[in-house]
């Protein structure tokens, strides 16, 4: 097992410490702005790029509740491999869920009240990634896990008496929960820092909730009148005004750091788009709670985010690959907003397909399809402003779990992801954002830790 974050070596850090060795990251200046609707930059006009991982489970391994990966560099835990080896592979961003995923570990074990010990990895977690110069997109939620999770919010907010999660978006004892939460977050001090998270720029982005849906989920479209209700167009608008509520909760106590709801991407029923939807013979996407033009409209959701998952979705080709990055980059040149793919993930079956020139003959080609679609908008002048890949494999081991891992020394990132991060951080970093008036920044000052230890 790891250290317990009660017990987390923080001696090495320190505010002006930022390490050299091949660190290929320019040094950022202030927050992540949106400038000329579409477009990401520092507060000196310095273009920036979200490209890098995804992680699993590094809270738990930051708390010590799990074992580290195997294969570690001694001296090394995995927060350190993580925010290091991003660095010195032109990975500017990691998206992290700074939630438990297990009910065995949970942040908040009940409204209000936290595990002392998560939150203590969170801020060891925030504190590393800024020593690299790492931005994070800070996920705050989930829909699918049963920790920290709509789940355990709709119990909460009805007292145990419902698990109907479509409540989520609607319920207002619900979302108040929620949104407590989402205040605590934006106003805690890190202990390791002594800075308020809403005035980190380590963090970029407030990610609401990972994948909001409905709790509909049809296995057949024969009849959709005869589907539940959380399968009707009620319940996307629901997703729709909670997800502008939330995010102009959060603008109003943080205007310094940029919001996304987290979707995957998909139309609803009633949207023109729906054709490019996965599988959209029958659709099932529609039917989700998901409105992707829609639910990004709102002001203070000012960045669009989407994922692709081709196996899990069942439309498996590099046809609908391009169908969807270009779709989505036309929705987001209409809302005028950046866009980031903040998930990716290929799979491939780790039984049958145990070497890596198998595992690149299969994903290869899905990655070309996202990076050159990202390239020609990117260089184009165009509003796709990153891609993030699903998941690191958060050591120097192949991945021997779900067949969705990537390493940095897979040929995959090799030979498609660093070279394509590797000249979009080039150019990006080569020309200042036109149209961009540089601002000073100003870091505010650290202030006691003292608060930060309610409910703990």
């Amino acid at each position: 097992m790891g250290p317990n974050a009660a017990q987390l070596d923080t001696s090495s850090y320190a505010p002006g410490y930022a390490p050299t060795d091949s660190n290929t990251l320019p040094k950022w200046s202030g927050f992540i702005n949106v400038v000329n609707g579409t477009q990401l930059a520092d507060q000196q006009c310095k273009r920036f790029p979200v490209l890098g991982p995804n992680t699993w489970e590094l809270l738990e391994e930051a708390a010590g509740v799990i074992s580290p990966p195997p294969g570690l560099p001694s001296n090394t835990d995995s927060v350190e491999y993580t925010f290091s080896r991003a660095a010195q592979n032109y990975q500017t961003t990691v998206r992290f869920r700074a939630h438990g995923v297990s009910p065995s570990y949970q942040l908040q074990v009940s409204p209000g009240n936290y595990t002392a010990s998560a939150w203590r990895a969170i801020d060891y977690i925030i504190a590393r990634a800024g020593q690299y110069g790492i931005k994070l997109i800070y996920v705050v939620a989930d829909n699918w896990q049963q920790a920290d999770s709509v789940i355990n919010y709709v119990e909460w907010g009805t007292n145990g008496t419902s698990n109907n999660t479509d409540l989520f978006f609607s319920d207002s004892r619900v979302m108040q929960i929620y949104q407590n939460h989402l205040n605590y977050t934006l106003n805690r001090v890190n202990t390791i820092t002594g800075i308020q998270y809403k005035n980190d720029p380590t963090i970029f982005a407030w990610d609401l909730l990972n994948e909001p849906r409905c709790n509909c989920h049809p296995t057949t479209l024969a009849n959709p009148a005869a589907l539940p209700a959380s399968c009707q167009p009620n319940c996307t608008n629901s997703i729709a005004t909670w997800g502008g509520s939330m995010a102009h909760f959060a603008r109003q106590i943080d205007p310094n750091h940029q919001v996304v709801i987290g979707n995957e991407g998909f139309w609803g029923q009633n949207s023109v788009d729906k054709q490019y939807n996965p599988s959209p013979s029958n659709n099932w996407a529609s039917y989700t709670g998901q409105n992707f033009t829609d639910q990004n409209s709102f002001a203070n959701t000012t960045v669009a985010a989407f994922h692709y998952w081709p196996d899990l979705w069942g439309d498996n080709t590099t046809t609908f690959a391009t169908q969807w990055f270009t779709s989505h980059i036309n929705a987001a040149t209409y809302l005028n907003k950046p866009l980031i793919l903040e998930e990716m993930g290929k799979q491939y079956n780790i039984s049958t397909c145990n070497n890596d020139a198998c595992r690149t003959s299969l994903r290869v080609p899905f990655y070309q399809a996202a990076y050159q679609s990202f390239n020609t908008s990117y260089y184009g002048g165009g509003p796709m402003q990153g891609i993030m890949f699903w998941r690191l494999v958060n050591g120097p081991i192949q991945d021997n779990g779900d067949g969705l891992g990537v390493a940095y020394t897979d040929a995959l990132f090799t030979g498609t992801i660093l070279p394509n991060s590797r000249s979009a951080l080039q150019y990006a970093t080569s020309k200042n954002a036109a149209n961009c008036t540089p601002t000073a920044y100003a870091p505010a000052p650290a202030v006691s830790t003292t608060s930060s230890s309610r409910n703990l």
